[in-house]
């Protein structure tokens, strides 16, 4: 965590800027900036990436991550082996994020959450609302797999 929490105006809030805060994380192994897709990718383990996208006009961070689900689960699982009341329970049980299966990749669960920054913010915010972000996406496939382990995928 940042050694004191700052206040920063909506125009500080940059790549380079939030890459450097996100270092100070305990989740994170590793941070890159990809300058060329304007993004911030954060590193946790081989398995799990969070994309940090800053929106400038809609004064939005946005945190992604997507899980290729043969990565967690034991089974062949498709779209049609996720019950719908699984991803559902998800978002009714963990607050922070979005989980959901992407019209376009069946075999993936993604997860995002957005954080406002209209006028200014604080450092401390970022920081809470991105490790509260990754540990609900940890918790998130701790349900997924106790799900699959319990044989109610499929």
């Amino acid at each position: 965590m940042a050694q004191q929490a700052e206040i920063i105006a909506e125009d500080e809030v940059t790549l380079e800027y939030v890459s450097a805060l996100l270092k100070q994380s305990r989740f994170v192994d590793d941070v890159d900036v990809d300058e060329e897709n304007e993004e911030i990718l954060v590193y946790f383990s081989e398995l799990m990436r969070i994309v940090v996208d800053i929106y400038k006009d809609e004064r939005v961070l946005n945190f992604t991550t997507t899980l290729p689900l043969e990565d967690i689960i034991d089974e062949d699982i498709t779209i049609l082996g996720i019950r719908p009341e699984l991803i559902n329970g998800l978002n009714r049980t963990l607050l922070i994020g979005r989980f959901y299966i992407p019209g376009d990749n069946p075999g993936v669960l993604a997860a995002d959450y957005a954080l406002p920054f209209i006028g200014c913010i604080s450092t401390a915010q970022i920081l809470a609302a991105f490790e509260m972000f990754a540990a609900a996406v940890v918790a998130g496939l701790k349900i997924v797999i106790s799900a699959d382990e319990d044989g109610m995928l499929g």
